[in-house]
C-alpha cells in the first residue's frame, strides 16, 4: 500500500532537459519514470510535482532509442565507414510521461518555464516546506575551470549562477534539496553559501563528467547515480543515507558527495592554509585512530570492494590518484596508438565493401547490410594469415587497453570517494563555532528524511572484484608500443616505406639507416601495403631485435639492398598537455615573425589558424577586439606550408604574428584537430581557458565581465569555491531550521 504519511510538505521540481533529440537518452525517461513512481509510493500528490522534459509536450522527437544490441564481432567494422554507414542510427521519438500518477502535463526545460513555476510556487512555501530539485541529464563544465557548471536544458544551459537568482522566490527558510546525476554537478553543491537551509547530492565533481553522460548509458539505463539514489531512497527517505549506501552501489566513475563534505573540506583547507600548513598533513594529523568508528569500516568496505588496498591516509589517496591520472594518461597515449594501426588497418580492408553494400534508409535493412559486412570483413581478414594475425594482435592490444582504462576510471572514482570519507573522519571538531553549527546544519538538513522509509533489505553486495590497484602501473607498462624513432612515408608504388627523418635518441639513429632509404621488409616478412611498417614496429617488444631490408640510394656509394639491424626501443611518452591552471611546456614553434614571449608577464592568445580556413578568416576582426580588450599578446599558429602563409599574409594582411608548428608538439598539446582553436596563457605561463570553433564570437570568457585565475586547490579535491561574481551574497538571516 502507498504510504500517505509524509513527514513534511513535499514540492518536487524533476528537470531533465537533454540538450537536444539526438543527444536525449532514453535512459533519462527511465530515471524519470523511476522517480515518479517513487513519489507516487511515498503519496505524494500528483500536483506537487513539476516535470520540465526536453522540448514539453512538443509533438516533435525529443529523444533518441536504440532497438537493438550491438551486433557480435562488430569490432571488425568500428571506425571505418562502413560502420558509420551501416549501422542503424538512433530512433528518434517524442516522449510522453503517464506512469507514476503524475498529473501533468510536462513542461518545456528552459529557463523561462523554471523561473516561471519557481515564481509561481516558491511564495507558497514556508518553514516547514522542502524543494526537491531532481536532475537527470547532461552537464557542461565552467569554461574558466571554476564552480560555475551548468545544467543542459533544451537547447541551453543552465548555470550555478542563474539557479542561485532564480530561486530567489523561495523563501530563504524553505529546506532546498538538491538531487543532480549531471555531468559536473558538483558545481551546484556551491549554492549552499547562497541559501543557509539548502543541501544536496552530487553525482560528480565540478570538473567530472557522471556517468548519465557516457554514451554506454543510451544502451544500459540501470547503473549510475541517479538509478542508485532512487533504490537507496527507497529505501532510506533521507538523502545522506541514500548517499552513503550509493558509495558503494554506484559501480560507475561517478564521484557521489555531500553539501556537507563540501563545506567540510573548505573549511579544514581554509584553517590549514591560514596556519600555513600543507593541507594532507594537517588531515591526517587530525584522523581519530579509534578503528571502532563505524566510518573506518565503510572505508575499509570500500577499498576492499574496488581494489584500493589498505586506505589509511589522506595524503596516501592523494598520490593513489596521482599515480592513476599518470597511468591514464600513458595508457591513453598507447591505446592511440594501437588504436590508429588497429583502424587503419581495417579501414583498407573495409573501403572496397562500400561499393557492394549500400546505405538502406530502412531500418532493418541497415541491419541485415551490417551483419553482411561484419561477416564479409571477417572473411577477407581470415584470407591473409598474416594480416589476420597482425590484426588479432592490435586489437588484443585496444581491448585490454579499454578494459584498464575502464578500471582506472572506477579506481579513481573510487579513491576521490574515499577522500571524503576521510574528510569526514577527521570531522569539525577543530574549526570554529560558526564552522561546527554550520556543518551541523547541513548534516540536519541532509538527513532529515523527504519520505518515511520503506521496509526492504539494503542490497547484497558482490566481493571485490577489481585487481589491486598496485597492480595498474605494471599493465599499463606491459601495453607500452615498440618504438624505431623514424618518420616515414608509405611508397606504395615500389613497395616498403621511405626513411624522411629521425626522432631524437631513436633506435634509427644508432643504425645505420639514411634518409631517402627503403624499408621493404621486417624480420624478413615483406611490407606490401599501408601501414604494415608502422604495425610490425608497434608489435616488435621493447628490447627485440629486428632486422630491417633496406634498399639503398645510388649517393655516397651506398646502393643495393642491405640488412640494418635495431633494438626496439619503448615507445617514449610525450609531454602531458596542460589543464587549466597548468603551465604550458615548451611549444617548439618556429617563427615567420618575431614572437612575443610566453608566460613572460603578459597574457598570451594562441590562435590555431589555416590560410583557406573561413572560420579562422571570418574570426580575425573580433579576435583582435578580444585581445585589445583583454590586454593580450596573439600567436597565430599554422603548420600550413609558409608560401601559403606568406602569400596569405601579402594579400590579405594579417595583424598578428604567425609561427610555425612544424613538429605538431603545439596541436598535439592542444588537441588541435579543426581549426580555429583558442587557448589563454596566463602571464605566469599557466593556461587560464581553452575554446573552439568561431560563429560570432570568440570561444573564451569575455574580459569585461568574467575575471580568469587559475585554481588554487590541491589536486585531492577540485575547487569548492563560489566563483567570483556567480553568487549572489546570502541574506542576514540565522542559522537555518528544519
Amino acid at each position: 500500500m502507498p504510504s500517505t504519511m509524509l513527514l513534511a510538505a513535499l514540492k518536487v521540481l524533476i528537470l531533465a532537459g537533454g540538450g537536444a533529440a539526438e543527444d536525449n537518452h532514453h535512459s533519462h525517461k527511465v530515471h524519470v519514470d523511476a522517480l515518479l513512481d517513487l513519489l507516487e509510493q511515498r503519496g505524494v500528490p500528483p500536483d506537487d510535482v513539476a516535470v520540465f522534459w526536453a522540448d514539453g509536450v512538443d509533438p516533435a522527437p525529443d529523444r533518441a532509442v536504440l532497438r537493438d544490441d550491438p551486433l557480435a564481432e562488430s569490432w571488425r567494422i568500428a571506425g571505418t565507414r562502413l560502420e558509420s554507414e551501416l549501422s542503424p542510427a538512433p530512433t528518434l521519438e517524442n516522449t510522453v510521461f503517464e506512469g507514476g500518477g503524475f498529473a501533468g502535463p510536462v513542461q518545456p526545460a528552459s529557463r523561462l518555464a523554471l523561473q516561471g513555476w519557481l515564481a509561481r510556487q516558491g511564495p507558497q512555501l514556508t518553514a516547514d516546506d522542502t524543494l526537491l530539485i531532481a536532475v537527470t541529464d547532461h552537464g557542461e563544465p565552467d569554461p574558466t575551470g571554476g564552480t560555475n557548471t551548468s545544467i543542459s536544458l533544451w537547447g541551453e544551459h543552465w548555470t550555478v549562477g542563474q539557479m542561485a537568482a532564480d530561486l530567489a522566490p523561495v523563501p530563504q527558510t524553505t529546506r532546498v534539496v538538491l538531487w543532480m546525476s549531471q555531468c559536473f554537478s558538483g558545481g551546484f553543491a556551491e549554492l549552499h553559501h547562497n541559501r543557509p537551509n539548502l543541501c544536496g547530492a552530487f553525482s560528480a565533481h565540478p570538473d567530472r563528467p557522471a556517468y548519465g553522460c557516457y554514451p554506454e548509458l543510451a544502451e544500459r539505463t540501470d547503473v549510475g547515480h541517479f538509478q542508485r539514489m532512487v533504490a537507496a531512497l527507497e529505501r532510506h527517505g533521507s538523502l545522506a543515507t541514500a548517499h552513503d549506501e550509493v558509495l558503494l552501489t554506484d559501480d560507475t566513475p561517478d564521484t557521489p558527495h555531500l553539501t556537507s563534505d563540501v563545506m567540510l573540506f573548505e573549511a579544514l583547507d581554509e584553517q590549514a592554509l591560514a596556519r600555513g600548513r600543507d593541507v594532507a598533513r594537517a588531515l591526517d594529523g587530525g584522523l581519530p585512530r579509534d578503528a571502532a568508528d563505524p566510518l573506518w569500516a565503510r572505508l575499509s568496505r570500500l577499498a576492499a570492494r574496488y581494489g584500493l588496498g589498505a586506505v589509511r591516509t589522506y595524503g596516501g589517496v592523494l598520490k593513489l590518484i596521482d599515480d592513476l591520472d599518470r597511468a591514464r594518461y600513458a595508457l591513453g597515449v598507447w591505446r592511440g596508438a594501437w588504436s590508429e594501426a588497429d583502424g587503419f588497418a581495417r579501414t583498407r580492408i573495409a573501403e572496397p565493401l562500400l561499393r557492394v553494400l549500400r546505405p538502406a534508409r530502412d531500418g532493418a535493412e541497415r541491419r541485415r547490410q551490417q551483419a553482411r559486412a561484419i561477416a564479409a570483413m571477417g572473411e577477407l581478414i581470415a584470407a591473409d594469415s598474416g594480416l589476420a594475425e597482425r590484426v588479432r594482435r592490435l586489437r588484443s592490444k585496444v581491448e585490454q587497453a579499454d578494459a584498464l582504462a575502464a578500471r582506472i576510471d572506477l579506481q579513481e572514482a573510487a579513491a576521490i570517494r574515499a577522500a571524503y570519507l576521510l574528510v569526514r573522519l577527521v570531522g569539525p571538531g577543530g574549526l570554529s563555532a560558526a564552522q561546527q553549527a554550520r556543518y551541523a546544519a547541513l548534516q540536519r538538513c541532509e538527513s532529515t528524511p523527504l519520505w518515511p522509509p520503506a521496509p526492504t533489505p539494503s542490497p547484497v553486495l558482490a566481493p571485490a572484484h577489481l585487481p589491486p590497484v598496485s597492480r595498474v602501473a605494471g599493465e599499463v607498462e606491459a601495453l607500452r608500443p615498440g618504438w624505431l624513432g623514424l618518420t616515414y612515408r608509405d611508397a606504395p608504388r615500389h613497395r616498403g616505406v621511405l626513411v624522411e627523418r629521425f626522432e631524437p635518441g631513436s633506435p634509427a639513429l644508432a643504425g645505420s639507416l639514411a634518409a631517402g632509404d627503403r624499408i621493404v621488409a621486417v624480420n624478413d616478412a615483406p611490407i606490401r601495403r599501408d601501414g604494415a611498417f608502422r604495425e610490425a614496429a608497434l608489435l616488435a617488444r621493447p628490447g627485440e631485435r629486428v632486422a630491417l631490408t633496406v634498399r639503398r640510394r645510388g649517393a655516397r656509394g651506398r646502393k643495393g639492398t642491405e640488412e640494418v639491424p635495431l633494438v626496439v626501443a619503448p615507445m617514449p611518452l610525450p609531454v602531458r598537455p596542460p589543464g587549466i591552471g597548468q603551465p604550458v611546456p615548451a611549444l617548439g614553434l618556429t617563427p615567420l615573425d618575431a614572437l612575443p614571449g610566453i608566460g613572460q608577464g603578459r597574457r598570451t592568445l594562441l590562435f590555431f589558424w589555416e590560410p583557406a580556413c573561413k572560420p579562422c578568416i571570418e574570426a580575425l576582426p573580433a579576435l583582435a577586439v578580444w585581445a585589445d580588450a583583454f590586454d593580450a599578446d596573439v600567436i597565430a599558429i599554422t603548420d600550413a606550408p609558409p608560401a601559403t602563409v606568406r602569400r596569405f599574409v601579402r594579400r590579405r594582411g594579417l595583424a598578428f604574428p604567425v609561427a610555425f608548428d612544424e613538429t605538431g608538439e603545439a596541436r598535439r598539446l592542444f588537441a588541435v584537430e579543426r581549426r580555429p582553436v583558442f587557448a589563454l596563457i596566463g602571464p605566469d605561463g599557466a593556461l587560464l581557458a581553452e575554446g573552439e570553433g568561431y560563429t560570432d564570437r570568440i570561444p573564451l570568457p569575455e574580459p569585461a565581465v568574467e575575471a580568469l585565475a587559475p585554481p588554487t586547490a590541491p589536486p585531492s579535491l577540485p575547487p569548492h569555491a563560489p566563483p567570483d561574481g556567480s553568487l549572489p551574497a546570502p541574506p542576514p538571516v540565522g542559522p537555518p531550521t528544519d
